[in-house]
């Protein structure tokens, strides 16, 4: 999950209105909404198509949250770790059952590391467990 926190607090997503700063699509706008931007606010908190989430995520927030939630406030930005943990949890969730996870966390990274003068690319799975690339898995590429 601190990979998608932290993509979702920088706004590195693959929502369009990011992608298209990146040169990567031609339409900033959301997939459903042809009016509106594809931003994470539109898609966590206004997009219609994803409207009994929304429901079901301001009533959850409710007990935790006694104001309407903010972006900031979804994306952990209260004082109360406990809060802005379960917070978290529930903006996850919500990601996961509309199916848009994957707009916010890719299935692999790839990484360059510096070492004894040559860069190794690693691809790392960020489904599977944290572990280490095994050797055969980094492919050296000379700087010289």
């Amino acid at each position: 999950m601190d990979t998608s926190v932290t993509r979702l607090k920088i706004g590195h997503t693959r929502l369009n209105a990011h992608l298209h700063r990146l040169g990567m699509t031609d339409s900033t706008h959301c997939p459903w909404c042809p009016t509106q931007l594809d931003t994470l606010e539109h898609l966590l908190l206004h997009c219609p198509r994803h409207h009994s989430h929304h429901v079901a995520l301001l009533h959850s927030l409710s007990t935790i949250h006694p104001h309407r939630p903010t972006l900031t406030l979804l994306l952990g930005g209260c004082t109360n770790t406990t809060q802005a943990f379960k917070t978290l949890n529930l903006t996850r969730t919500i990601l996961q059952n509309i199916n848009q996870l994957h707009r916010i966390k890719p299935e692999h990274i790839t990484t360059t590391y510096c070492t004894f003068g040559a860069l190794e690319d690693v691809t790392h799975s960020l489904h599977g467990p944290n572990k280490p690339p095994r050797r055969s898995e980094i492919h050296l590429t000379d700087t010289s």
